[in-house]
């Protein structure tokens, strides 16, 4: 499947905001390592889901 290519600043804040959801639910719950545990399941299911997670193109190294 291809799909075009969002804007780099939406896609980041979109992973963004994924991330800071993960890691309330999971605080709510008072899970260890709330913040870092609940963005990083949150960012992977959304990437499971396909949506346009990213990380800026300044991090990006190839």
């Amino acid at each position: 499947m291809i799909r075009n290519k969002g804007s780099p600043v939406a896609e980041f804040a979109l992973t963004l905001a994924l991330g800071t959801l993960g890691g309330l639910v999971m605080w709510h719950f008072d899970m260890p390592l709330a913040w870092l545990n609940g963005a990083i399941i949150a960012t992977g299911v959304g990437a499971l889901f396909r949506l346009p997670v990213a990380v800026p193109p300044f991090f990006d190294r190839q």
